[in-house]
């Protein structure tokens, strides 16, 4: 039996990008709310979208989740769970990408978000839901 070099055997394997996506979810007067941003990339013009990134070659994906929030909304020490992940071949416009996804709940009045790029911004759960 032929032991190959670990090396050569990840570089054999196919290019999947790998992302987080952060739900943060609030509570304002027994109102659920998210939070989210206007999307950057040019294909999601004025979409909404969740708060997310590529993860990083040398970056754990709880780390990479923590960053986008800090990145984000300039909040840190943020509770994150992760929940899913989505890996759906054709999911993305870009090509193969797997996304991990991370959730918190809070109060939204025991936050300040100190990052307001991309419209950052609550939204009621029932107006985006329909």
């Amino acid at each position: 039996m032929t032991i190959q070099n670990p090396v050569e055997l990840v570089n054999s394997y196919p290019q999947v990008s790998l992302t987080v996506d952060c739900v943060i979810f609030g509570f304002d007067d027994n109102a659920l709310q998210v939070l989210l941003i206007k999307s950057d990339l040019d294909s999601f013009e004025n979409q909404l979208s969740l708060l997310g990134d590529i993860v990083k070659i040398d970056e754990h994906l709880d780390k990479a989740a923590t960053r986008v929030v800090k990145q984000r909304t300039g909040m840190d020490h943020l509770y994150l769970e992760q929940i899913h992940t989505f890996s759906d071949v054709n999911r993305h416009p870009g090509g193969r990408v797997i996304t991990t996804v991370y959730a918190s709940l809070l109060n939204c009045k025991d936050v300040h978000l100190k990052i307001l790029d991309n419209d950052i911004k609550w939204h009621n759960i029932n107006d985006i839901a329909s």
